[in-house]
């Protein structure tokens, strides 16, 4: 099941009630709402006499359900009277998106914003630079302008991929990455210089158990046990 459009969309409809309305022959001019596909919803408006009545309606075989309720003129879904109604395609204002000016998005169902080739999606801001792409190349890949800032008041920021995936941190130019937290964190499962040796400097380093396996080289290299019992039965201590 999926939204669809058409455009010129109208039908007649003698039903009455709150429930699913039948709908009748075409209008001269119009397409019916078979164009819409069974099992699809589309944004519908009911009109007759004073009763108005806009929503999200699924189509299925001459017949469409009345799902949710966006506006009517009573404010709820309508209790249709007898007599004919106008039933159309619309596009409700409150999900129309236009330019020049700002734009807010409501939600009415579940929103979905689908790219229709393999660009994928960008969002830019007013200088036209993208600041975030997705779905390049038809991946599920999402970037991040190296400008921007993912910042969260009060809020946790989650990298948690399931299955085998990998958290990859690793700056291609000349930046650097810098984790500097205000409370004292912790760093599990990890090791690091596990296949290139990097240099680092490290204001205090804590350790309850561990394991260190340098040979001393230097006046400022860390000595673990093995080595130094391996000394003290070199010397006979």
């Amino acid at each position: 099941m999926s939204l669809a459009l058409a455009d010129r969309v109208r039908q007649t409809s003698t039903s009455t009630g709150t429930g699913t309305i039948t709908l009748d022959g075409s209008v001269e001019g119009y397409q019916s709402f078979e164009v819409i596909g069974n099992n699809n919803t589309t944004y519908y408006t009911i009109a007759g006499g004073a009763q108005w009545e806009v929503g999200i309606g699924t189509y299925y075989g001459g017949t469409l359900a009345r799902t949710t309720v966006i506006s009517s003129s009573t404010g709820s879904k309508l209790d249709l009277a007898t007599g004919t109604k106008d039933v159309f395609v619309t596009l409700p204002s409150s999900v129309a998106v236009t330019s020049g000016t700002d734009v807010t998005f409501t939600k009415v169902t579940t929103p979905t914003v689908q790219a229709t080739n393999s660009g994928g999606l960008s969002l830019k801001n007013s200088a036209g630079t993208t600041q975030i792409s997705m779905g390049g190349g038809g991946g599920d890949n999402i970037s991040l302008n190296v400008s921007t800032n993912l910042n969260g008041t009060n809020a946790q920021i989650d990298i948690s991929p399931t299955g085998t995936g990998h958290v990859h941190m690793k700056p291609s130019g000349t930046g650097a990455i810098e984790i500097a937290p205000t409370s004292v964190g912790t760093i599990d499962n990890m090791t690091i210089g596990a296949t290139t040796a990097r240099n680092g400097t490290f204001l205090n380093i804590s350790a309850t158990t561990g394991t260190v396996s340098t040979a001393p080289s230097g006046g400022t290299d860390i000595v673990n046990k093995t080595y130094a019992d391996g000394l003290a039965a070199k010397w006979g201590e």
